[in-house]
């Protein structure tokens, strides 16, 4: 993984955590990973299956949202196990 990448993510949770309560990030969203940007998405890996269904249903409008806010660009996320 690219250390600019790590960085991105790393900005991204940080803003992230500030709306979520602590069980809810710690479930969710401490355990991700960015693993490779692509021309429009990150791609973000989930610890596991149920996991990523949970991200894609339940955090995929913030996580896009706050990912407009740190990079003023519109991209999507992709989940990965």
């Amino acid at each position: 993984m690219d250390a600019a990448i790590s960085e991105l993510w790393r900005k991204v949770l940080a803003k992230i955590e500030k709306s979520l309560s602590k069980p809810s990030f710690d479930t969710w969203l401490k355990a991700t990973k960015a693993n490779t940007l692509e021309e429009d998405a990150l791609i973000v890996v989930a610890p596991n299956d149920f996991a990523r269904d949970w991200l894609e249903t339940r955090y995929s409008q913030l996580i896009t949202d706050t990912l407009y806010e740190v990079t003023g660009v519109n991209m999507k996320v992709k989940f990965v196990v």
